[in-house]
């Protein structure tokens, strides 16, 4: 993993830092390194528990500290018996070891540097990947071996091409080959050593930059961002769910629900009711939200169809991001029969991208074969 800089190989072998695998059945307290860590962590943070509310003795890995220069990981983690990907925990935890041991003040300064363009919201990379400067380098050097459990590397080869140059330099650059399974490679390292995980194809056409969905009974088509993940599929919806980090950061669904109605006009009637009556529900009291408005609700004439466009604002608590909530609903004729559709967007973020995010969805979704009122 060391083949970009001989000075971090150095400094490494220089504090005589070691690598631990935690065997099942055991915690770190049990390794010899560690046993007076548990008294030094109550002292610091007053507790026995991580920032996350973890135990200390239910970590699955450890990064080394000038003090106690051990890595340690669990057999567990390896073996993919917890909730990451087999080798994220042994990367991310020998990538602190690295930080904390070996980064002078140049590399830190453009660390920062870094890590700030990281942080900004339009690139989605969520917060637990962004919580520090040194869960930052942790996070995305899992991410650049393609061992991460949430984020792929194409992720950072596409939105973060300067911190790819700089994890470049530190762990020396990968290369692809083709691995015994469909649809995931593996790859080599600078000094020809391949990495015992499989990871995902970063051919540029096995992640397109949106996937065409075609609804099987109904026809009607829609292009999904790439990022976007089909979470249910009912009779008449379909959900997607936009996921960073290990957080749901947004929802976009679909319904095309036939209407018992065979007169346009008294359908549109009775939509403009219905319309009334689901409005009044969706703005009653929201009694989990600090904050909730509805900034705009009117009627739009696209491609020849009458939305109904409603936009909704709110924060759910001081922990959580800002909500924009933007809901579309039409009477649409699909093979001469009446159909209620509603698209719905639902994003975690307050970035300027939202208009430009529901635009290109809306604009793709089509109804084959139909004679659209």
């Amino acid at each position: 993993m060391l083949d970009g800089r001989t000075d971090i190989r150095e400094c490494i072998a220089g504090h005589g830092s070691d690598l631990v695998v935690l065997q099942k059945g055991h915690n770190y307290l049990d390794i010899p390194d560690f046993r007076g860590l548990s008294s030094v962590q109550r002292r610091i943070f007053g507790t026995g528990e991580d920032i996350w509310g973890r135990s200390y003795k239910d970590l699955h890995g450890w990064g080394a500290i000038p003090s106690w220069p051990t890595t340690m990981v669990s057999e567990s983690s390896l073996l993919g018996e917890t909730d990451y990907r087999p080798y994220d925990v042994a990367i991310h935890e020998f990538a602190h070891s690295i930080m904390n041991l070996c980064f002078d003040y140049v590399t830190l300064q453009k660390l920062d540097a870094l890590y700030r363009e990281a942080r900004d919201p339009r690139l989605e990379f969520g917060i637990d990947i962004i919580l520090d400067r040194k869960e930052f380098f942790a996070e995305f050097s899992s991410i650049y071996f393609d061992a991460h459990t949430d984020i792929p590397r194409w992720a950072l080869v596409e939105k973060l091409p300067s911190m790819l140059e700089f994890l470049e330099d530190v762990y020396g650059e990968l290369t692809v080959h083709e691995s015994e399974r469909a649809s995931v490679v593996r790859y080599t390292t600078q000094s020809g050593i391949h990495v015992p995980w499989h990871a995902t194809s970063n051919d540029p056409h096995e992640y397109p930059d949106t996937n065409l969905y075609v609804d099987p009974d109904l026809m009607y088509s829609i292009e999904i961002p790439k990022g976007w993940e089909l979470a249910a599929v009912e009779p008449d919806s379909v959900l997607w769910k936009h996921v960073t980090g290990r957080y749901v950061t947004g929802s976009f669904s679909v319904e095309v629900l036939k209407l018992p109605f065979t007169n346009y006009t008294v359908a549109s009637q009775i939509f403009d009711e219905f319309v009334d009556t689901w409005r009044q529900d969706f703005e009653s009291p929201q009694m989990d939200w600090d904050e909730f408005s509805r900034r705009s609700s009117e009627k739009i004439e696209v491609d020849g169809i009458d939305w109904l466009t409603s936009d909704y604002y709110g924060t759910k608590s001081q922990d959580h991001c800002p909500v924009n909530i933007r809901n579309q609903i039409a009477v649409i004729t699909h093979l001469d029969i009446l159909h209620r559709a509603t698209l719905r967007m639902s994003l975690c973020t307050d970035e300027p991208g939202f208009e430009e995010k529901w635009e290109r969805l809306r604009q793709s979704f089509e109804i084959a074969a139909s004679d659209l009122k």
